[in-house]
């Protein structure tokens, strides 16, 4: 078990190492930082954070934070990617745990308790007809859903655990994934409002995925590359872009997207794939308003991440729901909040121009580690897609936004 005596030693030797790594140098190392990283698997991703802000200001050097944030990405890397043979052809297989985030409204009444492979193949099949997924690839969901809170608490080996024990799965040829027991800590929630946004809960669609090891970068194909251009005489979607995806249980599956028997339609390319998920996530959980918003995965760690981030603008959007008259509203936005006992956030209130009136206030939660410079930028980034402008003063001092709002 790493403990504090020892860990400052570990992260030191190891940030000295990624200093080497990440600037070019010799690759020698390698070996050596592979078996010091290993040190750090019994750490959760909250503990990593608190020892590389203290070993990076113990450190005193500019450079570092380059070094620490290359060992982060490696330590993440190394959790949920495994390699392994196929016992066929022989050759190597990479293997990475990935996560859909979906929001859905507070207080949703999902049967998040149903571990029955079949009632996920639904989503498997959008998935996969909307290639998702590179074609090269073999996938399979996990057959139960994760709340935000009880992926955050798998530890980089728990993760290291999980992609290992399902990627022997996958390369036995199962199509029935099961979860390995001891992966899940004890006590974890399974279900709860998420911690950025009272309005919203967040959850993760969780699978596993296999691809020849030399097609590992293309894992991921970009969506948009399927959008028809206006160049090519055709009009994008507006809703295919990572920007929260809207619509109520009732709402038709534009063609060639529409359900047919409990299947999805033939797909001609990826650019309305969200829409169909997000039908097949309501079917498989009985989502009476409609799941909000789904990203696409990029990796277990950063999915987890961008989970929160957008459970916190559609908890904004959410809290518009309070305000009679969008036309006579405005956004104010209070200073930066930092509790003692919480994360900081940004208070925002939708105030009525004519009477002044506040309709209701929400939180813009920081995430940890994140500047409140960047946390700004996407605060006015989403108040700029909800018709509701800020008032004149924070306007007037967008160019020195940060100062503006931290003084």
């Amino acid at each position: 078990m790493t403990t504090s005596r020892n860990l400052t030693a570990i992260v030191l030797k190891l940030v000295r190492l990624a200093r080497v790594l990440c600037r070019g140098g010799e690759f020698g190392d390698w070996l050596e930082f592979h078996e010091q990283l290993a040190g750090l698997f019994e750490l959760s991703p909250k503990a990593m954070r608190v020892a590389v802000t203290a070993t990076s200001k113990s450190l005193g050097d500019m450079r570092d934070p380059e070094a620490l944030a290359w060992l982060v990405n490696e330590l993440e890397i190394e959790s949920c990617l495994r390699t392994l043979d196929d016992p066929v052809t022989k050759r190597p297989q990479s293997c990475l745990l990935f996560a859909l985030p979906v929001v859905v409204p507070a207080g949703e009444t999902l049967s998040q308790y149903v571990e029955d492979d079949e009632s996920f193949e639904l989503m498997h099949d959008v998935l996969a007809e909307a290639r998702v997924l590179s074609e090269s690839a073999r996938f399979r969901l996990l057959p139960r859903l994760f709340s935000h809170r009880e992926l955050d608490a798998l530890g980089y080996r728990e993760m290291h655990l999980l992609a290992g024990s399902l990627a022997e799965q996958l390369m036995d040829q199962r199509t029935d994934l099961e979860m390995p027991a001891g992966v899940v800590p004890a006590g974890a929630p399974r279900r709860d409002t998420c911690e950025v946004s009272p309005y919203v809960e967040l959850y993760y669609v969780v699978g596993c995925a296999t691809i020849p090891e030399p097609e590992l970068d293309d894992i991921f194909p970009s969506l948009s590359d399927e959008l028809p251009s206006e160049a090519d005489g055709g009009e994008a979607d507006a809703e295919a872009d990572d920007g929260p995806v809207r619509h109520g249980p009732s709402e038709d599956m534009p063609a060639p997207f529409e359900l047919e028997g409990g299947k999805p339609g033939e797909m001609e390319d990826g650019s309305a794939w969200e829409r169909a998920f997000l039908m097949a996530f309501d079917q498989t959980f009985h989502v009476l308003q409609g799941a909000d918003a789904v990203l696409p995965p990029d990796g277990i760690h950063e999915d987890r991440r961008r989970g929160l981030a957008i459970a916190r603008e559609v908890g904004l959007l959410r809290s518009l729901d309070c305000v009679p008259d969008v036309s006579r509203a405005r956004a104010r936005v209070s200073a930066l909040h930092e509790p003692e006992d919480g994360p900081a956030y940004l208070l925002v209130s939708w105030v009525d121009t004519e009477t002044g009136e506040a309709y209701d206030e929400v939180r813009w939660t920081l995430f940890p580690s994140e500047p409140a410079s960047s946390a700004i930028t996407d605060l006015m980034n989403a108040l700029e897609d909800t018709d509701i402008d800020p008032e004149d003063e924070v306007l007037a001092a967008r160019g020195e936004l940060s100062a503006f709002l931290l003084h």
